[in-house]
C-alpha cells in the first residue's frame, strides 16, 4: 500500500516529480556552488521505500530555499566531552525525500532501522520516539564527517557512526517487546519482566554511587535485584563460575561471585529505578551497582564507573572458574590495572581492536581482541595525567610527542622472559596490541591472562618484535 520510489534528487526539496519517479542524475558539479567540498559518501534507502541519499545530494536539500532552517546545530555532552553536530532532523529528511512521511505518519507510526558501516543497527518504532529527537549530521565540530545519528534526548544506542542504511518499514507501527532479563545458568536460560523481579524476595532499594573516568561523581537511589541471592537461587551450592554481565550492545564485563557476593561494602544490585522512576534505555533498562540498602549504617559506595555496567539485559555464570590477574606499568610512575580494569579498556569502542596473527609454529592464522599496546603507556609516560581520557580513537591518551622522541618499553611475561621495543613503532601503531581473547574467549594455558601479538597485515611491524605470552608487566625505560 504504500507505493514509493525513493531516490536523491534534488527534485527532492521541490517535490517534482515524474510519473512517480524522482530524478536520480545529480554530479558534483551541477552543485558546485552549493558543495564547495564534496565528499562522496551514499546512504541506502531500503524496506519499504528504496533509493539513496547522497552527500551531493544531501547538501542540496539542507541549503535549499526554504530548508535552511531545517539544518541545525545541536551540542552533545557524552562522557565529559561536548561535541557540536550539524544536521537534518531524520524525520524532517524523510519527510521530504518521500514528501508523504509527516509528522502524522511519524506518530501514527512506521519501523526504522538504522545500520552502521560496521554491522552496528538498531530498530525503533516513530511511535516511540519524538518526531525531533534523532539528526542525521554531515558535520561535527565544524569539520566534514562521514554522516551518522546524534541526539541531545535519546539514548546513546541511536548514536550511529557511519550511517551506511536506513530501512523503512511501513507495514504497521513495530510492536515493541516489552523489556525480559535474562539469566543463563550453565548455558539454561530463564527470562523475567521487570514487575516479575520486583515481586521477588531479592528485591530491594538503597543509595549508591560511582565516578566516572572524567571524574565526575554520580549518586542516585535506586532499587533493583541483590544480583549474588538472585544467581544463587537457581544454584544448589555456590556458584564457582565466571558472572558475565552483558550490555544489549554487547559490552560484557566479568565478575567472580565471591566479590559480587561480599556486603562488607555495600550489595551489588542490578537496579531497574532510579530516584523512584524505571530507568531509560541508556543507562537502563538495567544498571550493575553497589549500594548501601536502606536502613543499613554502612558509608554509600563510590565504585569507578567501568565497573557499573548500564544497558544490562543478560547475566550469564558459566562454569570456567573467575581468574583475577593485574597488569604492573612502571615508568615516570608506576600503575597496576586489574583484571576488571583492562576488560573495561578493552570492551569499550575507543579501544577495542581485533587482529590476525600468523602463528609461524602452526602455520594459521589466529584472531585476539584486546588493547592497541600504545594506549596503556599513559599508565607510565606521564604522572600528572594519568591516564588521558579520551572518548574515541581521534583522541590520544598517551603523550605522543614523549613517544615519538622515543624510549623503550619493555614487555614482560610472567616467567621472566622480555622483548624490548622501541615507543616510536608503537607510536599510533594500532596493529600492535595486548590481547585478552581468542577467538572471542579468554586466553587458555600458558597464554593466559594476557598476550602480546599483532596483525599479520600490519603497515608497521616494529623491529625485534615477538609474541610474549602471559604478559604480567610493562617497563617503559626513558
Amino acid at each position: 500500500m504504500w507505493a514509493l520510489i525513493l531516490l536523491a534528487s534534488l527534485a527532492f526539496s521541490t517535490g517534482c516529480a515524474t510519473s512517480g519517479e524522482l530524478s536520480t542524475e545529480v554530479t558534483p558539479d551541477a552543485v558546485a556552488s552549493v558543495s564547495p567540498v564534496y565528499k562522496p559518501w551514499r546512504i541506502a534507502i531500503a524496506g519499504s521505500l528504496e533509493g539513496n541519499i547522497t552527500q551531493v545530494s544531501y547538501d542540496s536539500l539542507k541549503q535549499s530555499q526554504g530548508n535552511q532552517k531545517n539544518y541545525q546545530s545541536l551540542a552533545v555532552e557524552r562522557k565529559g566531552t561536548t561535541s557540536t553536530y550539524e544536521g537534518m532532523l531524520l524525520a524532517t529528511l524523510l519527510e521530504h525525500l518521500s514528501g508523504t512521511l509527516d509528522r502524522t505518519q511519524w506518530e501514527a507510526g512506521y519501523g526504522i532501522t538504522l545500520t552502521a558501516e560496521d554491522g552496528y543497527s538498531v530498530t525503533f518504532s516513530t511511535t516511540e520516539m519524538p518526531y525531533d529527537a534523532l539528526v542525521v549530521y554531515d558535520r561535527k565540530d565544524g569539520e566534514w564527517a562521514l554522516p551518522g545519528t546524534i541526539s541531545a534526548s535519546a539514548s546513546s544506542q541511536f548514536f550511529i557512526k557511519g550511517l551506511a542504511s536506513i530501512t523503512i518499514d511501513f507495514q504497521e507501527a513495530l510492536e515493541i517487546d516489552p523489556f525480559l532479563f535474562e539469566i543463563s545458568i550453565n548455558g539454561i536460560g530463564h527470562s523475567f519482566s521487570l514487575a516479575d523481579l520486583e515481586k521477588t524476595p531479592y528485591y530491594t532499594t538503597g543509595r549508591g554511587g560511582y565516578t566516572t573516568s572524567a571524574g565526575t561523581y554520580y549518586e542516585q537511589d535506586y532499587a533493583g535485584i541483590r544480583l549474588a541471592q538472585f544467581i544463587q537461587s537457581f544454584l544448589p551450592g555456590k556458584p564457582e563460575g565466571t558472572v558475565d554481565i552483558i550490555a544489549t550492545d554487547g559490552y560484557t564485563m566479568s565478575y567472580a561471585f565471591d566479590d559480587l557476593s561480599d556486603t562488607s561494602t555495600g550489595t551489588w544490585i542490578l537496579a531497574f529505578k532510579a530516584d523512584g522512576e524505571y530507568l531509560p534505555d541508556d543507562p537502563g533498562p538495567m544498571r550493575g551497582i553497589k549500594i548501601t540498602e536502606t536502613g543499613s549504617s554502612l558509608p554509600i559506595p563510590n565504585i569507578d564507573g567501568h565497573s557499573s555496567p548500564k544497558m544490562v539485559h543478560k547475566v550469564a555464570v558459566a562454569g570456567e572458574v573467575y581468574r583475577d590477574f593485574s597488569l604492573l606499568i612502571t615508568g615516570k610512575l608506576n600503575s597496576e590495572l586489574d583484571r576488571t580494569t583492562l576488560q573495561a579498556g578493552i570492551n569499550c569502542t575507543a579501544h577495542k581492536t581485533e587482529v590476525a596473527y600468523f602463528n609461524k609454529k602452526s602455520g594459521e592464522l589466529e584472531h585476539y581482541t584486546g588493547i592497541p599496546l600504545h594506549a596503556l603507556l599513559a599508565y607510565g609516560d606521564d604522572p600528572l595525567n594519568a591516564p588521558h581520557k579520551q572518548m574515541d580513537k581521534s583522541m590520544l591518551a598517551y603523550d605522543q610527542a614523549l613517544a615519538q622522541k622515543g624510549y623503550q618499553v619493555k614487555i614482560i611475561a610472567g616467567d621472566g622472559y622480555s622483548i624490548t621495543l622501541d615507543s616510536r613503532d608503537i607510536d599510533g601503531n594500532d596493529a600492535v596490541i595486548i590481547a585478552m581473547y581468542q577467538d572471542g574467549a579468554e586466553l587458555q594455558g600458558s597464554d593466559w591472562p594476557l598476550k602480546l601479538v599483532w596483525d599479520s597485515n600490519a603497515e608497521r611491524v616494529p623491529n625485534g618484535i615477538k609474541a610474549v605470552r602471559n604478559v604480567v608487566a610493562i617497563e617503559l625505560v626513558f
